[in-house]
C-alpha cells in the first residue's frame, strides 16, 4: 500500500544547528528533531503531496498500540521534554529488537493496513483481508475484532464515526 505523507524540507545548516538526530530516540528521532527546529524558527504546511511512501512489514514505524506501554511512556516523556537519556535509548533499543521480529511487527503491519483501508480509503474487502491476517497472528486482540465488525458497515457510517473526535485514538 502507498500512502501520502507529510514531509519536512529544511536546509542542512538548520539541522546541524538543531543538533541533528538524537541517536537515543529509536523510532521517533525525527519527532525530536522537528521539535528543536520548530522552536528555532517558522514552519508551514503546504497542501501539495510531494511524496508517497510504500508500507512494508520491515518498516521501523509500526502502530503505537503494538509497542510496550513502557516504550510509549518513554516516547511521550521525551517529546514533552524535547530530549531522551542514553539509558532510555538503550531500553528502547532492546524493546525494538524484541518487537522487530516475528508476529508483533507483522501483526502491526496488517493492522495498520486494515485501518488505512477502512478509515482512509474505504475499501472494506481489503480492510477485512488485512484484519484477518492480524488476527491470525494476534488472535486475542479485541480492537481488531471491533474493526473487522465495523468493516461491514456502510461508508457513510464509517466516515462519520472516523470524524467523531473521540474515536480517532
Amino acid at each position: 500500500m502507498t500512502l501520502e505523507m507529510q514531509m519536512m524540507m529544511v536546509k542542512k545548516d538548520v539541522i546541524k544547528n538543531a543538533g541533528g538526530y538524537n541517536e537515543n530516540a529509536f523510532a521517533f528521532e525525527d519527532h525530536l528533531l522537528w521539535l528543536k527546529i520548530l522552536d528555532e524558527g517558522k514552519a508551514c504546511n503546504i497542501p501539495t503531496v510531494l511524496l508517497k511512501v510504500r508500507l512494508n512489514p520491515g518498516s521501523i514505524t509500526i502502530d503505537e498500540k503494538w509497542h510496550h506501554k513502557r516504550f510509549i511512556d518513554i516516547k511521550s516523556r521525551a517529546i514533552q521534554n524535547g530530549d531522551i537519556t542514553e539509558a532510555e535509548g538503550r531500553e528502547l533499543k532492546n524493546m525494538l529488537k524484541e518487537q522487530g521480529q516475528g508476529k508483533i511487527k507483522e501483526g502491526a503491519y496488517y493492522s495498520l493496513l486494515g485501518k488505512k483501508y477502512l478509515w482512509n480509503n474505504y475499501q472494506p474487502g481489503k480492510a477485512r483481508a488485512n484484519l484477518k491476517k492480524t488476527l491470525s497472528l494476534q488472535p486475542w486482540d479485541i480492537k481488531t475484532y471491533c474493526l473487522l465488525l465495523l468493516s461491514f458497515l456502510p461508508a457513510g457510517f464509517i466516515q462519520n464515526l472516523y470524524a467523531w473526535k473521540g474515536f480517532k485514538k
